[in-house]
C-alpha cells in the first residue's frame, strides 16, 4: 500500500524508517514549515523535511491542512495508510477518509494518558512508573481513535526525557513497523479509549522550567531537571541573576530533611555536589550554569560567590 507520513521533529523520523522499511510505500512526507532559529533568524527546515530530500521522498511543508488543494494531493496518490508521528498539527478531520485502509497515530504514552504535546514529559513530571507507546486510529478529537496496538515500559525514576525519548523512538520503530508489515493481511484489532480515565499534557513553555528551593520539594525538582532538558530546561533566580539547574536529585535522609531550611547549603561534598533545603526535603546538586556562563560543578558555583555550608542560597524575583 501506498503510505502518506505525517510528521516533523527528531522523534518522527524513527516511525518514518519503519515506514521505509515496511512492505509498503511512502509516496510523500508531509511537514511543518521551516521554522526561524538562531539568532541571525535563518529558516531551518525540520528534521523530516531533511531527512526527506536526502532520501529524495517527496515532500510538502504547507503552512496549515486548510489547503483545499492538499486533500485533493493526496487522493491523487492513492494511499492506503496516513501514518503520523509527532507532526505538530492538528489534521482536520475531512482528511480521514482519503486513505482506504487506515489512518494510524503514533503517540509516545499509554493513551488515554497525556493526549496532547508532552506526553514523553509528563509520566517523568508526575513520576509515574510505568509509560509506553500506543498505536491508534486517527481521530476528529485529539489523540482520542480507538487503540489498535500498545506495549508498556517501566521507569525505574532515574530516566531523562533524552533518555526516555530516544527509547521510545526506538520503541515505535519496532513496534510500528511490526503492525506495517501485517497489514493488509491481518485486520486491525479496536480497543475504545476509556474516556473516564484520560488526561491532557500541554504543550511545554519556558516558565514550566522555573524553580523555587521554598515552594517545590526536593522531589519536585529533581523530576523537573530529569523531564524537562534540554527544552526548556530548569533554571532558578539567584542573587539577581537566573541559574540553569543541569543535573541534581532528591536526597533521603532519615532526620535531617526537616532541620534543614529552604535555601540553606547543608552540605559540599568532595565530588563537586551541594545539598540545599528545600520547601521538603533535602536536594543534591551537581551541575549549574549561571547566565552567559559555561556550565559548572556545583562547588565551583559556591566558591564563585564564596559561599560555604551553612549559608543561604538567597533567591530573588525575575
Amino acid at each position: 500500500m501506498n503510505i502518506v507520513f505525517f510528521g516533523s521533529d527528531d522523534f518522527s523520523l524513527a516511525s518514518l524508517n519503519a515506514c521505509l522499511e515496511s512492505s509498503h510505500q511512502v509516496v510523500l512526507a508531509v511537514t511543518t514549515p521551516p521554522q526561524k532559529q538562531g539568532r541571525g533568524l535563518t529558516l531551518v527546515p525540520t528534521p523530516v523535511q531533511q531527512f526527506a530530500a536526502s532520501r529524495r521522498i517527496p515532500f510538502a511543508a504547507p503552512e496549515d491542512l486548510k489547503n483545499d488543494a492538499l486533500p485533493d494531493q493526496l487522493r491523487s496518490l492513492d494511499p492506503g495508510l496516513f501514518v503520523v508521528a509527532s507532526y505538530g498539527k492538528f489534521i482536520p478531520g475531512r482528511y480521514l477518509s482519503i486513505p482506504s485502509f487506515a489512518a494510524l497515530n503514533v503517540h509516545p504514552s499509554l493513551l488515554p494518558l497525556y493526549r496532547g504535546s508532552s506526553p514523553i514529559q509528563a509520566p517523568l513530571l508526575n513520576g509515574d512508573r510505568e509509560t509506553g507507546l500506543s498505536i491508534i486510529e486517527l481521530a476528529r478529537r485529539l489523540d482520542a481513535g480507538d487503540i489498535f496496538l500498545q506495549v508498556r515500559i517501566p521507569l525505574d525514576g532515574t530516566e531523562t526525557q533524552p533518555i526516555l525519548r530516544q527509547k521510545l523512538a526506538d520503541l515505535s520503530h519496532r513496534e510500528l513497523l511490526g503492525l506495517l508489515n501485517s497489514l493488509p493481511d491481518r485486520p486491525l484489532q479496536r480497543t475504545p479509549q476509556d474516556e473516564a480515565r484520560s488526561t491532557y499534557a500541554p504543550k511545554l513553555s519556558k516558565e514550566d522550567g522555573h524553580l523555587s528551593l521554598f515552594l517545590h520539594s526536593a522531589e519536585e525538582i529533581e523530576r523537573r531537571v530529569r523531564a524537562l532538558q534540554p527544552w526548556p530546561g530548569t533554571f532558578i533566580h539567584l542573587f539577581g541573576e537566573r541559574v540553569a539547574v543541569l543535573e541534581a536529585r532528591s536526597e533521603h535522609l532519615e532526620g535531617e530533611s526537616a532541620a534543614v531550611l529552604p535555601g540553606a547549603i547543608s552540605r559540599i561534598e568532595s565530588n563537586g555536589a551541594f545539598s540545599v533545603g528545600t520547601r521538603e526535603g533535602i536536594l543534591k546538586v551537581f551541575q549549574l550554569q549561571p547566565a552567559g556562563k559555561k556550565a559548572m560543578r556545583a562547588d565551583a558555583y559556591l566558591n564563585g560567590r564564596r559561599l560555604k555550608a551553612g549559608a543561604i542560597l538567597r533567591e530573588t524575583p525575575a
